[in-house]
Order: C-alpha cells, then sequence, then structure tokens
C-alpha cells in the first residue's frame, strides 16, 4: 500500500459513511432531528460550562 492509496480510500470511507449518514436522515428525519436538537443544546451547554470553567482561572 502505497501513501496515495491509503489518502484514497479513506476518502471513499469518508464519502461512503455521509451517504450513510444522509440516508439514516432521510429515513428517521423526525426523531433525528429531535435528537439532534437535544445533542446541539447539550453541546452548546458544554461549551458555556467550558467557557466559564476557562474565565475562573486567573489569568497569567
Amino acid at each position: 500500500m502505497k501513501k496515495g492509496d491509503i489518502q484514497m480510500s479513506t476518502v471513499v470511507i469518508m464519502i461512503l459513511a455521509i451517504l450513510v449518514l444522509l440516508v439514516i436522515l432521510i429515513i428517521f428525519r423526525e426523531s433525528v432531528m429531535g435528537s439532534l436538537s437535544k445533542a446541539l443544546s447539550f453541546f452548546k451547554d458544554t461549551l458555556h460550562l467550558a467557557n466559564d470553567t476557562v474565565s475562573t482561572f486567573p489569568k497569567r
């Protein structure tokens, strides 16, 4: 296996994964959108927590 072959296979795997994700999104659109918004809000809360934690550290 050459380096180019590895990169090409990685690109193919990524494209396949994106296609599978799109199919899953289309099939489970309603439930996925609900869980996606939940995950996004959870992610935002985590980001806010991280920002608060970082801002409490003493600045140098």
